[in-house]
């Protein structure tokens, strides 16, 4: 087979393959210490004493509690209220009380077991209905950490004067991330300076943790990524807390100390997915054009509010999903519950957002009489169409032709009448064919990049070779393979002379965190730049030469090594307030239309995927078989979120935390999958590149419960669509 050029292999392949790359777990240091969390036991209450029995005081034990926290007690965040110890209030089970390290890990589990406890029960708000009506006060007046509002125009007045109101409530759980690699640190100290090695995404919030907690100068800090085994936003914010573990530990014994969580013990205390209850009114003229929408996402913060601020940020924006409508009001409320702190997750609130919407929209096309495609076509956002921020989508948006095209390609049409014949006649199998359109937000919400200041380069080293300079982890989705792709297109010299180095908070620039799809398009431009900054620089130390070596190398011989760092510059012309949230929340918006075409068997009430369609526009593909990874996966993900996935909380403790009892779907239950790229091309990325991770997270629950909608005649308003809730709903329509 000839070898197709064009295709960039991932630069970490080689060395996972061959087991080379080294996790977290794979370091061992000398004298080294096993550390772990004292645990609160119970739900709620008020920690009054803990004691070690005296027979584990002399034997080398290193004991931390709050009280040997040098900083402030608080885990840096959006809003720092996570104690690093507790101190006297506890809001859930698990929660970190004390810290102990050994060289023994058998020793520690003894300790453990034989700890003594004195706490005062309080009574506990687990669930977010019982909190929001105040079965409890746990937070403030009304346990309400914050509330956000997006309004346009005049929704009261329309939705008064609809032809046609629906009202629905969706309710959507917790997903555990269930990364391949749990969460783990590696602390200790040389010539003065604390360092920190551990699997994360964001490295330079590892930072501001350890400086707020600890209270030390940053330039005493070195944080250095390891291989980073899988995260989708689950190594966000919770490795802040889990690195104050170990630098407290090892600050005390003077020695290194590693934390390695459990897989059952990762899963039952780490952040997860927020829970959302998401009320809709939606209004429309008898046409079916949508003129009036009032919306309010509640979101279960869990026990503390950390991150959850910007999480409800996004949920709200995207509430409308693709739908343009001049009269909105949109409410986010994030409630307190005595359940671990919810956080970040591929998706980031847009998740739970997309499936309300696009749920309700296919529900009320039938209540209309109409095609769940026309509804779509005469309300879905055009070039220029007004978000409900008053942002302007620009002539980027290309969703009627993306639609257009997946509707011919898949003969859905032609599918969903076939359909209703096969279900009228068959009363042992039913066929549906269902339809989701989506987008999703590149970069931070707001003036949050602006905030950020990132920075990003390269260095031309003595040798010849490109090293590039940037603080994103590459945790699996191959954002190096793609910023070596970007540097080598812009310089014109083959991958193999360019590499990435070896991050350390020390000296590698802030280039902000691997979040929010934002790599490519924010990181990816600045190495684009100063790639194109050193082809100039280059260019005018050696006009007359056109091969990139001998200009390299004469520019070195007379220079020296040249580092050249780019620093982020926001759009001029984009702009938002974030009092009102009104302007330009997003830089660009990626889009996709997903179909699921699933079939069901009524003796088994299992759903099984015949074929899933994707189609997208990232803008300019940078990989495609990266990218096409980026989908399948993500497309799995969120086939798990809506037919497998059942996180069970009893009395806030997670009943399945295990990978035998909490069910994800597997490569065997992978539908096939057809994937198609839109041609389009961003006005910001790098080649007219976009943002890519978290959108296929946003489609396939909503097109899996239209399609389910058409299979048996029934309205889903929540996941996962378990066989036995099927069951259940179906037996109460057919009694």
């Amino acid at each position: 087979m000839k070898k197709d050029k064009k295709i960039f292999h991932r630069v970490d392949a080689d060395e996972k393959l061959r087991g080379k790359a080294l996790f977290v777990d794979d370091i061992y240091m000398p004298d080294m210490l096993y550390g772990r969390i004292v645990r609160s036991p119970i739900t709620r209450g008020i920690l009054n004493k803990i004691s070690i029995p005296e027979q584990y005081k002399k034997k080398d034990l290193v004991f931390v509690t709050y009280k040997d926290i040098p900083g402030k007690n608080c885990v840096s965040s959006v809003e720092s209220d996570l104690p690093i110890l507790t101190e006297r209030e506890i809001r859930y089970k698990g929660q970190a009380i004390a810290l102990i390290a050994h060289k023994d890990r058998e020793f520690l589990e003894d300790v453990l077991a034989s700890l003594e406890l004195s706490i005062e029960r309080l009574p506990a708000c687990t669930d977010m209905v019982d909190s929001l009506n105040k079965k409890e006060i746990l937070v403030n007046k009304d346990n309400i950490f914050r509330r956000l509002r997006i309004k346009k125009g005049n929704a009261d007045k329309f939705l008064k004067e609809s032809y046609f109101k629906s009202e629905r409530i969706y309710r959507t759980p917790h997903q555990e991330h269930l990364y391949l690699e749990t969460q783990g640190m590696i602390g200790y100290m040389e010539n003065g300076v604390l360092n920190i090695k551990g699997s994360m995404q964001c490295p330079f919030y590892v930072v501001e943790a350890l400086e707020l907690g600890l209270g030390i100068s940053r330039k005493r800090i070195s944080v250095q990524p390891t291989t980073t085994g899988g995260a989708f936003g689950g190594k966000e914010d919770f490795p802040s807390l889990l690195a104050l573990h170990a630098a407290l530990l090892t600050m005390k014994a003077g020695k290194p100390v590693k934390m390695i969580l459990e897989r059952g013990e990762d899963i039952a205390f780490t952040t997860k997915r927020h829970p959302s209850l998401i009320k809709q009114e939606l209004g429309f003229y008898k046409e079916g054009k949508l003129v009036a929408a009032r919306v309010k996402v509640i979101l279960d913060a869990g026990a503390y509010e950390t991150l959850s601020k910007v999480v409800l940020s996004r949920s709200i924006l995207h509430a409308m999903g693709v739908y343009e409508c001049d009269n909105v009001v949109i409410d986010g409320e994030l409630v307190c519950t005595n359940t671990p702190p919810s956080g970040a997750f591929r998706g980031f609130g847009a998740p739970q957002s997309m499936f309300a919407i696009e749920s309700h929209i296919d529900e009320i096309s039938s209540k209309l009489k109409m095609n769940p495609v026309d509804i779509r076509r005469i309300n879905i956002i055009k070039p220029q169409s007004i978000l409900c921020t008053g942002q302007n989508i620009g002539n980027e948006c290309i969703l009627p032709e993306m639609l257009n095209d997946a509707l011919k390609e898949t003969r859905y049409i032609t599918k969903y009448e076939k359909n209703n014949i096969f279900n009228s006649k068959n009363r042992e199998m039913k066929k549906g064919i269902g339809i989701s359109l989506f987008m999703h937000g590149n970069g931070f919400t707001g003036n949050g990049e602006r905030i950020l200041s990132s920075r990003a380069g390269l260095t031309l080293k003595a040798n010849g070779s490109i090293e590039l300079l940037f603080s994103n982890i590459d945790m699996g989705q191959g954002c190096n393979t793609v910023m070596i792709q970007i540097a080598s297109k812009a310089l014109q010299i083959p991958p193999e002379n360019i590499y990435v180095g070896k991050i350390d908070t020390l000296s590698t620039p802030d280039s902000g965190p691997t979040v929010a799809s934002r790599t490519t398009l924010i990181i990816g431009d600045l190495i684009y730049k100063a790639s194109k900054k050193l082809k100039r620089i280059l260019q005018k130390s050696s006009p007359r030469e056109d091969d990139f070596n001998k200009k390299a190398g004469k520019y070195i011989s007379e220079h020296g090594e040249l580092t050249i760092i780019e620093d982020y510059r926001h759009p001029e012309e984009l702009s938002f307030d974030d009092e009102t949230y009104q302007g330009e929340a997003y830089r660009s918006y990626s889009l996709g239309c997903n179909i699921a075409e699933i079939e069901v068997q009524l003796d088994t009430f299992q759903i099984d995927i015949r074929k899933f369609h994707a189609y997208y526009d990232i803008g300019t593909v940078i990989n495609k078989p990266l990218s096409e990874g980026q989908i399948r996966g993500g497309i799995m993900q969120g086939i798990g979120y809506a037919m497998y996935e059942n996180l069970i909380f009893e009395n806030g403790v997670v009943r399945n935390n295990s990978m035998t009892d909490y069910i994800v779907p597997t490569a065997m239950d992978m539908p096939q999958i057809n994937v198609k790229f839109m041609k389009n091309k961003s006005n910001y990325g790098p080649y007219g590149a976009k943002g890519l991770g978290e959108l296929p997270m946003n489609g396939p629950p909503a097109a899996i419960n239209n399609a389910l909608r058409q299979a048996l005649g029934i309205d889903f308003h929540s996941i996962p669509f378990l066989p036995e809730r099927i069951l259940e709903v179906w037996m109460k329509k057919n009694e």
